[in-house]
């Protein structure tokens, strides 16, 4: 699937289709949209770089100006055709915490139209308009369980699914398990800039072997 990075006003002009309530407030809507691009670009930003695992963006890449990302069915789809809607539950949980081990998170919560089956089977974020790298952002979610909020008012999940969805969030969604897994996705970071730090120059050796012998 090929995606065009689209600007300020394009992406302005797709949040007032969804939500046409949006247009009485321009300079909200605005800001809205430079939201949204801050964080596409800190997604493609990240993963250009290594940061984050292309995988879980769908294997992303990159063609010039164009965005390459694997086909793939949304949940909310999925959830329609007899799957096994609590085990999609407890894989889009599974990934919320992969992504932690990563250093990032989707913030909208709404997994039918952000996450989806690839034709391998694997979970991956199809929408990362909402993906945060910001660890505060993302622990007062979680302390204030965020994603019951943000399903109130709609309808596209049935009230077992969401109490299921809700009941597995708080035990497993947790600023305990949050703290933990971020430290460790710092580690691996660290580590990672360790690997390719870059051999020193001669000056820098001679520099250090005139400190030595002093």
């Amino acid at each position: 699937m090929v995606k065009t990075p689209v600007g300020r006003r394009q992406t302005a002009a797709a949040l007032a289709w969804r939500r046409p309530s949006r247009l009485l407030k321009p300079a909200a809507l605005l800001e809205e949209a430079d939201r949204m691009l801050a964080r596409r670009n800190a997604v493609l930003r990240n993963v250009r770089h290594g940061s984050a695992p292309a995988r879980l963006f769908g294997h992303l890449r990159f063609a010039g100006e164009r965005v390459l990302q694997d086909r793939a069915v949304p949940l909310g789809d999925l959830l329609g055709y007899g799957v096994n809607a609590l085990g999609l539950i407890d894989r889009y949980i599974d990934g919320i915490l992969e992504g932690w081990r990563h250093g990032f998170a989707e913030t909208s919560y709404h997994f039918t139209d952000t996450h989806g089956l690839d034709r391998e089977g694997a979970l991956i974020i199809v929408d990362f308009s909402a993906v945060s790298f910001r660890f505060r952002e993302i622990e007062r979610d979680v302390e204030a369980r965020a994603w019951e909020r943000a399903w109130e008012g709609r309808s596209d999940l049935a009230p077992a699914l969401r109490k299921y969805l809700f009941r597995e969030m708080a035990r497993r969604v947790t600023g305990a398990h949050l703290r933990r897994l971020w430290l460790e996705a710092r580690r691996t970071r660290e580590t990672a800039l360790c690997l390719v730090k870059p051999a020193p120059s001669e000056r820098e050796r001679r520099a250090a072997n005139v400190a030595l012998a002093n």
